[in-house]
This record gives structure tokens, C-alpha cells and sequence, in this order.
């Protein structure tokens, strides 16, 4: 498979969203596009049905029953992971779905309709024993509906023959398109289990396309793979805080004359977004080593970003649309599936593979990745304009090497303060 970037755009005119989808492999597009997809048509079923309602107070029962659903989700992320995941089939990717049979719909032509629109009378044995003309005009008028039939079922055929050729032609588009694509499905099989660096990121892609996390949060993913060291770099931008839902329930307020929320506390809610993206940090990884099995795979690194309208300064207004990140990981597979994810609280696990971020999360205090691949704007982890305590943490010194430059900085000290004395003793001897 070349290097070629492929891409569809997709929208949803309801919600008024649109994205590009981009990928190596056309089952990757496939995959992600319909992924998101399904997404938006959850989205427009709700807002659909918010929308059926006609009172204010129903709207809030409906809002409370929603945020008690996403709350609920979002708590579970892990969870409904775990109990979901399936080895990655390639299998599964084939289109064989067959082309629909040709059906014509529209229906042929018959002489009674054309004979009463063209006003044929009907028989009368006696006024036309008496009266000739009466069935001599009949006759005629039968003879001309009889020949306006002909022609409608001459046109209809015709009609018919070239409806099924352009069925037959799209027919055979179709399948031509289909074998094209599933013989692309054949090449990203090929090429995983060669451990083509394109193909593995690809596969990774298309599992986590399949993660399971609530509607109202976007993920977007850019995955590198380092064949040298078998490591799958995953680069995940994550929501912003202010993109995450933290109401608890709305009332009607009468006064008014609307609804309000109510949210969770500052401290609850620092709580609960830093559970939904170690939640799905995990998630990521155990999809990874779990479903993308392969000997090519031997561990993971992990960097959540965000970008986009950070504040930077919330009493002047000013943004920046860097991106950063704001918590990182690496992590072999053997040790990762030595974790209980069951019962373990998700920051121990964290904790626990040693995992870099800076409470709260809130705050969106970067830090530096553990390993940078693949597509991460704004390298810079500061973040243009942010204050010198939010930089990232320096690198551990290695050993002697503090001892070494406190040293030569001791060296340099006396070597100086020598120096001064030596010119302090010359200014003596030749006063000015």
C-alpha cells in the first residue's frame, strides 16, 4: 500500500456537523466515517425528541433524565470496555453485501384508466341496435384508446429496458467497487501481519473507532507505530473541560420562565473529568494490546492532548489554539494485562504505570510526553503565554551528573573570585 493520504467529508444536516475523515487504507475510512456517523444520529435522535415536546417542564424532566444517563455513562466508560472488547478480525471488514435486484416500480399502463380518460362509452346492446352512429362511435373511440394503450406500453417498455440497463451498469460498478476495495482489505491484512508500520496504525485506528464512551464527548485520534521498538504511539485529543456536560439535573424556573441547572461543585466535577479521560486513556490501551493483538505489538505509549480555545487569560479574553499535552504514558503489554482494570480505581492504575499529569486536570497544566510521534501541533508544552509554574517538570538527572556540574560550578566560582583579587591587587599597585 503506498503513502497516500485517503479522505471522505461527512456530515449530518440536522446537527449541522461536518468532519473530514482521513486514513491509509479505504477500511479505515470505512470504519471511522461510519463510527462517527452512528454518533451523530444518537445526537439527532435526542435533540429530535427534546425538540417533540411542548412544555418547558417536560424539557427539564427530559434534561435531568439525559445528564443522569451521561453521568452514568461516563462513570463506566472503563467498564463497558472491558466487557465489550473483541480480537480484531479483518474478516469483519469484507463488503459482501449483495446489490439490490431490479425492481421497477412504476406500473403498466392499462386500457380501462386510458379508455375512460378518453371517454369511451360503454356497450349498450339496445340504443345501438337503434341507433348505428351510437356504436359506430364507440368502435371508433375503443380504436383510439386501443392504439393510446400501444403506445404507452411501447414507451413503458422502453422505459423498463433502459431502467434495467442503468441498474445493470450500476450493478456492475458496484461489484467492480466492492472488489476493489475488498481486495484493499486483503492488502491491510498482508501488510499487518508483515507489521507495515501504515497498516498497524490503521488497525489500531479502526479498534479504536470502536471504543465506547458517551455521545456528548468528541475523541480524535492520531496513532504512529515504531517498528523498531514495537511501540504504538497514540496521540488522543481530548475534550476541554468546559466541552463536558456537569449538570446533574434542570428545574423549570417559574420566575423566569425557564430552565436552570444544577452542577456539580467545582472539586466534584475536577473529579469526574479526571476520571472520564484516565477512563478513557485506559481503555485506549487495553483496546490496543487486547483487541490489535499482534507479535509486532510489544507496548504503548499514550499522550492526551486538547486544543482549541484554551484560555489563557480569562479576565482579558485571549485564546490560544495550541495544542499540548496533559497527561502521558508508556506501558508494555505484559505488564498492562497483569492490571486488575476490573476493580482497580482507574488513577491507581495510572499511578501504577507510571503515568505523568498535574492535578487537577482542570487546569490543563501540560506536561512533556513521554514519547512524541506522529501529529502534535504546538510542541512547545508550555503553551504560548502560559506562566513559567505551569512548564513541565525537567528530566531526571542522571547518575553523577549533578555532582559533576555542581563541581564544575564550584571550579568556576573560585576561579572568579580569584581572578578578583588578582585585579584588586593591581589597582593598588598603579593608582589612577
Amino acid at each position: 500500500m503506498n503513502d497516500k493520504i485517503l479522505q471522505q467529508t461527512i456530515s449530518n444536516e440536522y446537527l449541522d456537523l461536518t468532519k473530514t475523515i482521513t486514513g491509509s487504507y479505504p477500511a479505515e475510512i470505512k470504519v471511522k466515517a461510519a463510527a462517527q456517523k452512528a454518533r451523530w444520529t444518537n445526537r439527532e435522535e435526542s435533540a429530535r425528541k427534546r425538540k417533540e415536546l411542548d412544555f418547558l417542564r417536560e424539557w427539564a424532566v427530559y434534561d435531568t433524565r439525559q445528564a443522569a444517563t451521561f453521568i452514568k455513562d461516563a462513570k463506566n466508560i472503563l467498564r463497558s470496555n472491558l466487557e465489550k472488547i473483541k480480537k480484531f478480525d479483518p474478516a469483519f471488514l469484507y463488503d459482501d453485501q449483495p446489490y439490490p435486484p431490479f425492481v421497477f416500480k412504476e406500473a403498466a399502463p392499462r386500457y380501462k384508466p386510458i379508455a375512460r380518460a378518453t371517454g369511451v362509452p360503454q356497450k349498450n346492446l339496445f340504443g345501438e341496435l337503434f341507433f348505428p352512429s351510437v356504436r359506430k362511435k364507440r368502435l371508433k373511440l375503443e380504436k383510439e384508446a386501443a392504439q393510446t394503450h400501444e403506445t404507452a406500453m411501447r414507451e413503458y417498455e422502453e422505459r423498463k429496458t433502459a431502467a434495467r440497463a442503468a441498474h445493470e451498469e450500476n450493478r456492475a460498478a458496484y461489484l467492480e467497487a466492492q472488489a476493489a476495495y475488498n481486495r484493499s482489505v486483503d492488502q491491510l491484512h498482508l501488510d499487518f501481519e508483515r507489521g507495515r508500520p501504515k497498516a498497524v496504525e490503521s488497525c489500531v485506528l479502526i479498534a479504536l473507532s470502536g471504543l465506547t464512551y458517551p455521545d456528548p464527548i468528541e475523541l480524535d485520534f492520531d496513532v504512529r507505530f515504531l517498528p523498531a521498538d514495537g511501540l504504538v504511539v497514540v496521540n488522543c485529543i481530548f475534550p476541554c473541560p468546559w466541552e463536558i456536560p456537569r449538570a446533574l439535573r434542570y428545574f423549570y424556573n417559574e420566575t423566569e420562565h425557564g430552565i436552570n441547572p444544577v452542577e456539580m461543585e467545582p472539586e466534584e466535577f475536577a473529579l469526574f473529568y479526571q476520571t472520564i479521560l484516565l477512563q478513557l486513556t485506559l481503555g485506549s490501551i487495553y483496546t490496543i494490546f487486547e483487541s490489535v493483538a499482534s507479535r509486532h505489538i510489544r507496548q504503548t505509549a499514550f499522550n492526551g492532548l486538547v486544543k482549541g480555545s484554551v484560555p489563557l487569560d480569562r479576565e482579558n479574553g485571549t485564546e490560544d489554539d495550541t495544542t499540548y499535552c496533559i497527561l502521558t504514558c508508556k506501558v508494555t503489554g505484559g505488564f498492562f494485562q497483569s492490571l486488575n482494570l476490573q476493580e482497580t480505581p482507574p488513577e491507581q492504575c495510572f499511578s501504577t504505570v507510571k503515568g505523568i499529569m498535574k492535578k487537577p486536570l482542570t487546569e490543563l497544566l501540560p506536561v512533556q510526553p513521554l514519547v512524541t510521534a506522529g501529529n502534535i501541533p504546538g510542541a512547545d508544552a508550555t503553551g504560548p503565554g502560559r506562566k513559567n509554574h505551569n512548564a513541565p517538570e525537567t528530566a531526571a538527572f542522571k547518575p553523577g551528573e549533578l555532582t559533576a556540574m555542581a563541581r564544575e560550578l564550584m571550579t568556576d566560582m573560585l576561579e572568579k573570585i580569584e581572578d578578583g583579587r588578582h585585579h584588586g591587587r593591581k589597582q593598588k599597585k598603579h593608582p589612577h
